[in-house]
């Protein structure tokens, strides 16, 4: 029976010498034909660290795994696969590592413009007809030693994500993961600084970094207090800010705090870029109907301003030059109007907007006061409801949308309804937003992990289309939306601001 959702799995773009690795399969209908190397992803593995790991249990190889080439779904007769093509290279002693490869009777190196068309699985042919093979062929070639080493840090709430680009391509990417058993006894996210910094060291050392390899660190900002957009260094009072967590508590915090915990022993400056808590809004965004309570910015500036740029960068623009309304849609939303580069408004996904995957949004009021004075709540109990148990979950028991398409697809007009109205209600935001540009909008971009669902994008364009052209930019990238910070600050450091 065909499986209803893709399989998703990692393939090697490895070349060497002008060639590229291609390995046997056997077993199976597909037996003792050729296949980029590569394999499944484990649960919450990136492409990048499941090629890694392939290939060093299956050949024996070390390679730094960098840019995703190709993303290219294909259906067998008994399931369907979604193959991520990363680009990769031999980790140091390349020699060694190409020994194993050529010693390896069930591998073979093939000039990529004469790949075997007759005996190679389907879907590595399609590939190999779609790869950019002359781009590929060329950057391997390219010595980029004198680009800098960056260090990105983005923690999250059982993980720490760290890479290593050069320049700005990847190097080196991992993800550590933490269980709720070894964070139960942390009271506070600081708490967590000396094991998180402590793990991060151990892998990167695991992986032959050393701190003096670096031209500089960049951690993810957290909460502290209101700021303009851009590129921080990490200075006396802006540790302070993080480690008393000026707004709220939130792990983010620690990606300022780890990043200069590794530069101290070098000199090297530590950086963070876009916190959460940077505030663009213009006065008119603030005022609230209740003075007690003002409209505060807490949003997902790094990647939205990230996605931006690079829509503003295809069309030949700078971010300076256009009016965007952007919706990032993850675990939160954030719908903000991005006049010439700043965030003059949007909604604090804790505080409105409309419902996510687990947080309930904007409410009735008088429902809302009804449900905080009924005697069932405490403070802490009914912001898990809203907030973290709330939206999607609430209504169908999930918040992913993988799964509620499913059931929408096998005829669950209740999972319609309800991811619907999550799009209806993301839609009116928008246009919201969009007047708040007095309708002068260039593009709407949708972006975040809930972009890929196809249901909810056309909802939403089908009632925002007329508004100004929309534009999908699916998932996010927020360790090289920082990488793209650091990297400009090394080329100019007068950009960087100062914290005060």
């Amino acid at each position: 029976m065909k499986a209803d959702l893709p399989i998703n799995v990692a393939a090697g773009v490895l070349i060497y010498k002008g060639k590229v690795l291609m390995a046997k399969r056997h077993g199976g209908y597909l037996d003792n034909l050729w296949e980029f190397p590569g394999g499944k992803l484990e649960k919450d593995e990136t492409p990048q660290a499941a090629i890694k790991r392939e290939l060093k249990e299956e050949l024996d190889i070390d390679i730094i795994p960098e840019k995703t080439l190709l993303v290219l779904e294909h259906s067998y007769p008994d399931k369907t696969i979604r193959l991520h093509f990363v680009n990769c290279k031999f980790a140091e002693p390349i020699e060694e590592n190409a020994t194993k490869i050529i010693n390896n009777q069930e591998t073979r190196w093939f000039v990529p413009t004469q790949l075997p068309l007759s005996d190679i699985c389907p879907a590595d042919r399609i590939a190999s007809t779609n790869l950019p093979w002359e781009l590929i062929l060329k950057n391997s070639e390219m010595d980029n030693s004198e680009e800098p080493l960056i260090l990105v840090i983005n923690p999250g709430s059982l993980t720490t994500k760290i890479a290593v680009f050069k320049g700005l391509d990847i190097q080196y990417e991992d993800e550590i993961n933490y269980t709720l058993e070894e964070l139960k006894d942390y009271k506070t996210s600081i708490d967590q600084l000396d094991l998180r910094y402590n793990s991060v060291v151990e892998v990167l050392k695991k992986a032959g970094y050393k701190s003096q390899d670096f031209s500089a660190a960049i951690g993810r900002g957290g909460p502290i207090k209101p700021m303009v957009g851009g590129i921080y260094k990490v200075n006396s009072q802006l540790l302070d800010d993080l480690v008393n967590h000026m707004a709220t508590d939130h792990v983010s915090l620690l990606g300022g705090l780890i990043a200069y915990k590794i530069s101290e022993a070098t000199g090297m400056p530590a950086f963070i870029a876009d916190p959460v808590s940077c505030d663009e809004y213009i006065d008119l965004a603030k005022i609230s109907g209740c003075p007690d309570c003002p409209r505060i910015s807490l949003n997902h500036h790094l990647n939205v301003k990230s996605v931006a740029e690079e829509v503003a960068e295809a069309d030949g623009k700078r971010l300076d030059e256009v009016n965007y309304v952007v919706a990032h849609l993850g675990g939160g939303f954030t719908i903000c109007p991005l006049e010439k580069g700043k965030m003059i408004d949007g909604n604090n996904t804790n505080d409105e907007g409309p419902m996510t995957p687990a947080r309930a949004g904007s409410l009735p009021l008088q429902g809302l006061m009804k449900l905080c004075f009924s005697g069932k709540y405490d403070y802490k109990t009914l912001r898990k409801r809203l907030n973290q148990n709330g939206g999607l979950m609430e209504h169908l028991g999930t918040g992913d949308c993988r799964e509620i398409s499913k059931r929408i697809e096998e005829g669950d007009e209740k999972a319609r309804l309800i991811l619907e109205t999550m799009a209806y209600q993301i839609s009116k935001w928008i246009g919201a937003m969009a007047a708040a540009l007095k309708g002068k909008v260039d593009a709407i971009i949708l972006t975040g992990g809930i972009a890929y669902d196809k249901n909810v994008v056309n909802w939403v364009t089908e009632r925002v289309s007329w508004i100004a052209p929309v534009k999908v930019r699916p998932g996010q990238n927020e360790l090289l939306a920082l990488a793209k910070h650091a990297y400009k600050t090394i080329k100019n450091p007068s950009i960087a601001k100062d914290y005060k």
